[in-house]
């Protein structure tokens, strides 16, 4: 899997990666239906819920696809 660029929008993100909106959602965070996905990036994302970034990308790679 090539490199997720954090800076791209949670909505962008999710429809090339549907496991993160799994994730997100098995965190609490619901992004998948929220209309600020379409402008939040995912480094918005982890700064307003306290995320690990590097735990959040670690997981991704690891999903299965």
């Amino acid at each position: 899997m090539e490199p997720i660029n954090t800076n791209r929008s949670i909505a962008e993100l999710i429809q090339e990666h549907p496991r993160l909106g799994t994730i997100l959602a098995e965190l609490g965070i619901d992004c998948a239906d929220c209309l600020a996905s379409r402008t939040d990036t995912l480094e918005d994302v982890v700064q307003m819920y306290h995320l690990d970034m590097d735990r959040l990308l670690r997981q991704l790679e690891q999903a299965p696809q």
